[in-house]
Order: C-alpha cells, then sequence, then structure tokens
C-alpha cells in the first residue's frame, strides 16, 4: 500500500518521508533498535525514487534519529535523555475535567497489534492484539485533537460503542472493568502532522502538532491505559502558574508573644512572585 504524499506541495517529498518516519517513531511504532525496510522497499511504500528515501534517511541520520550501520542496514538509535526537565504533581481531576469540556467524535475501536514500546508499557506480549480507540475532540467545528488510545485487548472487549461517546474514557473503563485509575504521567513534546494526522485535524503536512503521550494506571502500579494526544498547537496549550515558596523560617507555626505575631503579619504580606 502506497504512503499518501502531497506532490503539490511546496514540501519536498524527501522531507515528507521523513515526517512520517519520525512520527512513527516518536509514536513507539519503531522502536530503538529496530531496523527500518530496505531501500527499496521504502521506496516502493513511497511510490518514489530510492534517491528521495536516501535523502530522508540522510536527514534523520544527521538528526541522530537513525543510525546507518555498513552492510546491515538502518536502525532506530535510543534517543538521547532530555537535556531539562520539569516536574510538577496535580490532581488528576484537573487534568481530567479539562478533557471532559470538549465534544468527541468517535472514529473507530479495533483489535491491533500495537507498537512494540506501547506494548511493553501495557504489559502485552509480543506479537498479541491489543484494543486502539480513534477519537477527535471537537471545539465547535474546529478539531482541537486526535487521540489513539490503546489497552489490553481483555478490557477493551468489555467497552460497548456507547461507552465510546464518554468524553473521558477513563471513566467508561472504570465503571465496565471495575478499576480504579489513581495516576496519570504525560509527556508533552512538539512534532509535525503527519499525512493521517494532517487530514483528521485540517492542517498542512508538516504543521506543529504538540504531542502528549499519557500513562494511566491503577492502585497496584500497572499501567492499564496508554493515550497518545496530538493537539493542534494554535488552538491548545497549556498554562502554569509559580508561585515563590516562602523561606522556612516563615513557615513556622507562630508561638505566642508579640515578636512571633509581627513575623506572621509581615510573612503574609510577602509578594508571591
Amino acid at each position: 500500500m502506497t504512503e499518501q504524499l502531497n506532490r503539490e506541495g511546496p514540501l519536498p517529498l524527501y522531507h515528507q518521508i521523513a515526517n512520517v518516519i519520525r512520527s512513527r517513531i516518536d509514536l513507539w511504532e519503531w522502536a530503538p533498535g529496530d531496523q527500518l525496510p530496505p531501500e527499496t522497499a521504502l521506496a516502493a511504500t513511497f511510490g518514489v525514487s530510492p534517491l528521495t528515501v536516501r535523502q530522508a534517511l540522510a536527514l534523520l541520520v544527521q538528526e541522530e534519529r537513525l543510525r546507518r550501520h555498513q552492510g546491515r542496514g538502518t536502525f532506530v538509535t535510543e534517543q538521547p535523555a532530555v537535556a531539562d526537565s520539569i516536574k510538577f504533581t496535580a490532581p488528576l481531576q484537573d487534568l481530567t475535567s479539562a478533557i471532559a469540556r470538549l465534544k468527541v467524535q468517535v472514529l473507530d475501536m479495533q483489535r491491533v497489534r500495537g507498537p512494540a514500546g506501547i506494548a511493553k508499557v501495557l504489559g502485552v506480549g509480543p506479537g498479541e492484539e491489543m484494543m486502539r480507540v480513534r477519537r477527535l475532540r471537537t471545539q465547535g467545528k474546529r478539531v482541537i485533537a486526535y487521540t489513539v488510545s490503546y489497552v489490553p485487548a481483555c478490557l477493551g472487549d468489555q467497552l460497548s460503542e456507547d461507552d465510546l461517546s464518554n468524553p473521558l474514557l477513563l471513566n467508561a473503563l472504570e465503571s465496565k472493568t471495575g478499576l480504579c485509575f489513581d495516576e496519570a504521567y504525560q509527556t508533552i513534546e512538539a512534532c509535525l502532522a503527519d499525512e493521517q494526522s494532517a487530514g483528521l485535524m485540517n492542517v498542512p503536512v508538516g504543521s506543529p502538532l504538540l504531542l502528549a503521550h499519557r500513562h494511566y494506571q491503577v492502585s497496584d502500579g500497572t499501567i492499564a491505559y496508554v493515550a497518545v494526544n496530538r493537539y493542534a498547537s494554535q488552538l491548545f496549550r497549556y498554562e502554569l502558574r509559580f508561585v515563590r515558596q516562602l523561606p522556612q523560617m516563615w513557615r513556622i507555626a507562630p508561638t505566642a508573644g508579640a515578636q512571633s505575631e509581627r513575623r506572621t503579619a509581615e510573612a503574609s504580606q510577602l509578594p508571591s512572585w
């Protein structure tokens, strides 16, 4: 099956091919250490010449997404550790309440052999099927997000078509399976729209998107639900408020006496910049 490329647009074909391969790596369809198909096979898949594929692979080698081994082929590299990251802890309800305000359009629910990286996170064995749910989140006529959710098949089989219309798939899973998801871990990074996501979200191929991987776990620490969400960057944003913590001396409970009362009063007037 030939991948659809935009042959009339301004983005060169090799850039579009690189975007597709990059997207598959970001979505864990190709994990570190996986070998890519031969250049001739990729050329047939995309309907281009091997030279065009070679240009796309060279671009990804330059980005250190791929590594070539003479006589062996092209492999996905281990991604370097991020230079810096900031971690926050917030109530899970803060996340779910924001999602619940958006309307849902169900695309499909299918049993699939999902990406190897997601299968590993869910504890699904190699070659085993999982349930995949694809949906769009909308606000008015605008598509805010394209979401792809994965759960083990034994859980997904308990969901009905009506359950998929629930703005929070989390609630439907808890209601049908009896599980209680009490924690989620999310990472957010930038990505580019490939042909499929661009068509669903009504944006040009190569448009910047926000890619959020979200892992939901139950009380025993098992991850039983993975959501891969692409957000239209021009329509969606995360806002964070940072407040400077008071020095430890101001947070000591006051004792009797005018001096402690004065310190408490002064502390209450300190600006929180």
